[in-house]
């Protein structure tokens, strides 16, 4: 079922897609200094990091709180 899902948002013409560019380490370091992360939190600041490498500063997520501290982003509720 994952996987479905997975591949129509990968087949979706409608959904621009981003990737990580060269800078993504370079970014990630950067976000750990200033924001002390936990290890539980790498991949929300790879996620971050990536956004903001692609010139996308705006986050749609349920989850507000969890990214609030993040003054990078704009962060907005679906």
């Amino acid at each position: 079922e994952a996987m479905s899902e997975v591949e129509k948002y990968l087949e979706a013409d409608e959904i621009i897609k981003i990737y990580p560019k060269d800078d993504l380490l370079v970014r990630m370091i950067a976000l750990f200094r200033k924001y002390q992360v936990k290890r539980h939190e790498i991949f929300d600041i790879q996620l971050i990091a990536t956004r903001l490498s692609n010139g996308v500063n705006r986050l749609y997520t349920y989850d507000k709180e969890h990214f609030s501290r993040f003054e990078e982003l704009e962060i907005l509720s679906p």
